[in-house]
């Protein structure tokens, strides 16, 4: 079986200072015979820069002597490493890349972000195109990087063309990284999920003050979070880095076993998607301004103490809610409904929902099973 690892680390603003401290972490993944290495994203530095000139000067080019060396790492160990960069393309577009590399040093595939956060759309370019799926001896690898695995899209366009194993390097202080962005994607795509994560500072100790104000984080979490781990398709994490402490992690994986999209409950990942439903989401988005909405709304969510809920404790519910002059309520998944194959139930549950709401200017969300409506050709 393959053994993949990721590896954990600070860097600064020195570009070649960082090229150093990677090389260094990669011969010590490499103690531990592995097939592929991950670094973090932003490797060859800080990703806060003062313009977009700046950016453009310390980006890398494609061919130069940076990637040269990973290359050459990666021949000299014979093992495969993805490697995330900002790289020079026509000027003046800038892209921050991942570079997978294969163990004779030649490059295999790149892809580039895909959803830029917060002030990285100030000084780089999104993708262009989508993220090639590498076909290697340890299976079928996915690049992505950071914000593009915070949704499902990236993750899951990969998995829908065959990827087994997604590299996902990160830039993050968030703690909700590893807790949930980086797991839920292996199950939720029954795939493996390896990831990479810088730890020290994220940009330069004198923007500290800034940034915390800017961010509303607390100065003394803008450290990286580390915590990078690998996660199996059904959501075991079978190694994970410590908290914000420079290291390297590895597991041995089986390919194979991602391709088997069947959840505990039989039914399947893939052949479950509905596409008709959620084309949309390629669309260009509706501007702000053309939704009506208020200035302020107070909401509430109801927990019931159970699995589920009584009609009586629906119905308690809204109506604490109305007396508290609540505007919009959200209630658990299918809230009152023991078994979903019982219609009967859904029936009540929205019976109960609409006579508590009675007069009342309360908007409850929920959802209930509806029976299927076949279209007339069938």
């Amino acid at each position: 079986m393959p053994r993949l690892a990721a590896i954990q680390f600070a860097t600064t603003t020195d570009v070649d200072a960082n090229l150093a401290t990677c090389l260094r972490m990669l011969d010590q993944a490499a103690a531990h015979n592995p097939d592929l290495v991950l670094t973090p994203e932003f490797c060859n530095r800080l990703s806060s820069y003062g313009s977009k000139d700046e950016a453009w000067e310390h980006a890398l080019d494609e061919d130069g002597p940076y990637l040269q060396a990973i290359a050459a790492k990666a021949q000299e160990h014979g093992m495969h490493i993805v490697i995330n960069v900002t790289v020079k393309r026509e000027h003046p577009r800038i892209t921050i890349t991942s570079f997978l590399f294969g163990p004779d040093g030649r490059k295999m595939i790149h892809a580039d972000k895909q959803t830029l956060m917060g002030r990285e759309n100030l000084f780089f370019d999104r993708a262009l195109k989508i993220a090639p799926i590498a076909a290697t001896p340890l299976g079928r690898l996915g690049l992505l990087m950071c914000r593009d695995g915070v949704t499902m899209e990236t993750p899951r366009g990969l998995a829908v063309r065959g990827a087994q194993i997604l590299c996902n390097s990160l830039n993050s202080f968030a703690f909700d990284e590893a807790s949930l962005h980086i797991p839920v994607r292996a199950p939720e795509n029954r795939v493996f999920v390896i990831s990479a994560n810088k730890v020290g500072p994220l940009i330069p100790i004198e923007q500290f003050e800034a940034a915390s104000a800017r961010l509303g984080v607390p100065a003394h979490l803008l450290d990286g979070a580390g915590e990078s781990q690998i996660v199996a398709p059904d959501g075991t994490v079978l190694a994970k880095a410590p908290l914000r402490e420079e290291a390297v992690i590895f597991a041995d994986v089986d390919p194979a076993l991602a391709d088997d999209k069947a959840r505990p409950n039989g039914t399947n990942v893939m052949t479950a998607r509905r596409p008709a439903l959620y084309k949309e989401i390629g669309d260009s988005p509706i501007p702000l301004d053309e939704h009506p909405r208020a200035a302020v709304i107070r909401v509430a969510v109801f927990q019931p103490a159970a699995s589920t809920a009584s009609p009586g404790e629906i119905t308690q519910a809204i109506e604490t809610a109305i007396l508290a002059q609540v505007s919009l309520l959200v209630l658990p998944e299918l809230t009152g409904i023991a078994d979903p194959a019982d219609l009967s139930q859904s029936q009540l549950a929205a019976e109960t929902t609409k006579s508590a709401l009675s007069g009342s200017a309360l908007v409850v969300c929920t959802s209930l099973v509806l029976p299927h409506e076949k279209s007339a050709s069938r």
